[in-house]
Order: C-alpha cells, then structure tokens, then sequence
C-alpha cells in the first residue's frame, strides 16, 4: 500500500469543499450580525410578542437592558468586522487566520454568556434556561472545534 503525497504548494491538491463553504457561512453570518446588532443597537422590533413590538414595555419594565443591548449591539459589530477579517484572511490563506478564528469564536461565545449573564442580572430572572441561547453557545463551540481540527490539519497551507 502506497501513500498519497499531497503537495503542500498547490492548495487544489488538498480537499477544500468545507473551506469554501466555511468561509460563505462565515459571510453569511457576518451580514446576519451586522443586521442583528444594528437591530439591538436601534432597539427597533427587538422584542416581538405575538406580532407586536413591546421594546418600549420591555425597556420601561426592565431598567438598564437598553444600555445592555447597546452594549451587546456594538460587540456584534465588532464580531462581524473580526468575522469578515478571518474570512478574507482565510481566503488568502494567511497564517494569522487560525489564531483569530479562535479568538472569533471563543470572543462570541463570551460576548453571548456576559450578556445573558447581565439580562439575568437586571431581569432578576435566569435567562440561561432558555434554550435557543444554550444551543447557540454548544453550536458555536461544536463549529469552533470542527473548523480547528480541520485548518489545524491543513496548516501547511498557510504560510503567508
């Protein structure tokens, strides 16, 4: 049985399905950020109760959110600039690329917990029970993982 020699100088040679696709989710998502934090930012229909928009109910009932959800509108915006920069990075695979993937997603993941953690603080109520925001941090530490191992085996490719 023989080895398959791959030449590390040609990245055709290597399997690339994933990182095309990897990097259109990643544009996709950075526009879905963007739109999102404008939205918490703007404070327009972010909390929607059976077709109805109560922000103004939800901010009189609970004071400090409004503040927070700035807060966490400005890091989403932050997160899509660093999401569109480790895209293009590794479009053009450099080699900064794997270390701010995984600041990208560790960042996200604690953006996401210190702004549940404070709703849970101002709310008086546990907002971790909620399990969209649960499936959210497991999903972003599943895809971190994945995309890791499988740029961590494609490293020679990044040289730049």
């Amino acid at each position: 049985m023989t080895e398959e020699k791959i030449d590390t100088a040609d990245p055709k040679a290597y399997k690339l399905k994933w990182h095309i696709l990897f990097i259109a989710i990643l544009m996709i998502a950075g526009a879905a950020r963007v739109f999102f934090s404008v939205q918490a930012i703007t404070g327009w229909n972010l909390y929607i109760y059976n077709g109805v928009d109560i922000t103004v109910l939800v901010n009189m009932f609970y004071p400090g959110i409004k503040e927070l959800n700035i807060v966490y509108g400005v890091m989403g915006l932050l997160t899509a600039i660093l999401m569109y920069c480790v895209g293009f990075w590794l479009i053009k695979f450099r080699r900064k690329a794997l270390k701010w993937m995984g600041i990208m997603f560790l960042g996200w993941i604690a953006v996401r917990v210190l702004y549940i953690g404070a709703v849970s603080l101002v709310s008086k109520r546990n907002s971790f029970e909620n399990s969209t925001i649960i499936s959210t941090i497991v999903g972003y530490m599943i895809l971190g993982v994945i995309n890791w191992v499988y740029y961590s085996r494609r490293k020679e490719l990044f040289v730049k």
